[in-house]
């Protein structure tokens, strides 16, 4: 299997685990801001936690992935310089941060269910139910989303000669780079899952057939 049909697997991967986490954790996210009784109310009910749970273990699979497709990507590039060296490393950062703030996701939610099959529920009995969750928030759309768009960015600039990757494909990561620090206003989070889902295509369609 060559570097550029690896690459093209991984982000598939991580396109579609990270819609499944976003869907999953999407109470979370809009929790923002709220009260820590509104996240009582919302850890309340162990399907909640169940859906907190399985997005927090989807957020760590696309990171997962991530790790995957940037040394694939970069080695089917098949060149060095300023903007691939940029691309590689932006890329690991981003995708260890999204492993971290998954793995805050998960934490509370984890707690509360491990606790409940032992009659334990009094991990939280001094509140602060919303610290981990809501940090969380903070680390992925104000930390992950903006080094991430970095490396889209860099990506952009070093695919610009060769044929891995189309010309229209370098565009749209130079349109996604610039919308994604917005993250934190929610609506410029679709900026990723559209450059991904755009950039596997673009691989599948480029890569040689197997033999």
């Amino acid at each position: 299997m060559t570097e550029r049909r690896i690459a093209a697997f991984a982000i598939t991967v991580f396109s579609a685990a990270l819609i499944a986490s976003g869907v999953l954790l999407g109470d979370a996210f809009g929790a923002l801001g709220d009260s820590d009784y509104a996240f009582v109310e919302h850890y309340a009910s162990p399907g909640r936690r169940a859906g907190d749970i399985a997005g927090g273990v989807a957020m760590i699979v696309a990171g997962g992935a991530f790790l995957v497709f940037v040394p694939a990507l970069r080695a089917a590039l098949g060149r060095g310089g300023v903007a691939l060296d940029v691309f590689s490393q932006a890329g690991a950062a981003f995708a260890v941060l999204l492993v971290v703030g998954a793995t805050m996701f998960v934490t509370t939610p984890l707690a509360l269910s491990f606790g409940g099959l032992f009659d334990d529920t009094g991990q939280f009995d001094g509140g602060h139910k919303s610290v981990l969750p809501q940090a969380a928030t903070v680390l992925v759309l104000v930390a992950a989303f903006p080094v991430g768009s970095l490396s889209v960015a860099m990506l952009a600039i070093a695919s610009q000669r060769g044929d891995v990757l189309p010309k229209w494909h370098m565009r749209l990561g130079l349109v996604c780079a610039a919308v994604m620090p917005l993250a934190f206003f929610f609506v410029p989070i679709l900026a990723l899952p559209l450059w991904s889902c755009a950039t596997a295509i673009a691989l599948f369609r480029r890569a040689p057939a197997s033999r």
